[in-house]
């Protein structure tokens, strides 16, 4: 067993769709403004995805507490990928972290939209530890083999992050719940459609996604990304036996 550590001190921009599709069609239709309006205004309401979190979504004696339990969490995992582009394949690994794992969010804001997304950034700062087994990094290796032609030497890796809302079990708004259980297809009347009603903001909110790479983008998709990151543009650091090779 060693420890990983990754060191975060930087910004990030994050994607937030405007737009859901209705499953039943392929009619869209646009997230009520509300939404991104509620997320800009509670970066203290920001914490790391750990075990003091997640483990409450087993525990069906517990009750979802809006003063004190964060409205967003944030996830991050791995992705292990071939340093050549054209090498398609990979495997992404979720790890969890410890309660005593924190990070602090900060200077939130907008920093433009197009048609089909809203780009804004968030500065983390902070460092998340874990206990990287060597039947983990085994796990990792085999699945590289499986999912990619690349030998082990020719590995990469990536950072992805996903910031999504603390809803995620009808226990933690009982009322709210219910009555979209009963009717699923029914339309949040308009006037109730704010940032001050926080079971609809949690129910409803997408989840925005970030992405560090290990380099510069090169396919025609990549090309065409507003806010393309580098692991090596940012203040980022690995330590640790398995992840400190990654550094840039």
């Amino acid at each position: 067993m060693a420890k990983s550590t990754i060191k975060l001190d930087d910004n990030f921009v994050f994607e937030f769709p405007k737009k859901k599709q209705d499953p039943t069609t392929t009619e869209e239709s646009y997230y009520p403004k509300c939404l991104f309006e509620h997320l800009l205004s509670n970066e203290d309401r920001i914490e790391i995805a750990h075990k003091g979190i997640t483990s409450k979504f087993i525990d069906w004696k517990y009750k979802f507490n809006p003063i004190t339990d964060p409205f967003y969490i944030l996830e991050i995992s791995l992705s292990f990928c071939s340093k050549d582009e054209n090498e398609l394949g990979g495997y992404r690994w979720e790890f969890s972290v410890s309660e005593e794992n924190k990070l602090v969010f900060s200077d939130i804001k907008k920093l433009e939209e197009d048609d089909n997304l809203i780009y804004f950034s968030v500065k983390i700062q902070g460092e998340i530890t874990w206990d990287f087994t060597p039947n983990q990094w085994d796990k990792i290796k085999q699945n590289m083999k499986r999912f990619s032609k690349c030998t082990w030497d020719e590995v990469a890796l990536d950072i992805n992050m996903q910031l999504r809302s603390n809803f995620l079990h009808p226990r933690y708004f009982p009322e709210y719940t219910q009555s979209t259980i009963k009717s699923p297809n029914r339309e949040i009347p308009e006037s109730e459609q704010t940032s001050d009603n926080l079971p609809f903001v949690l129910d409803k909110i997408p989840n925005s996604l970030a992405t560090i790479y290990h380099r510069e983008p090169k396919r025609n998709w990549e090309l065409s990304e507003k806010h393309w990151m580098k692991l090596s543009d940012k203040n980022i650091t690995f330590e640790g036996k398995y992840l400190s090779p990654y550094n840039i």
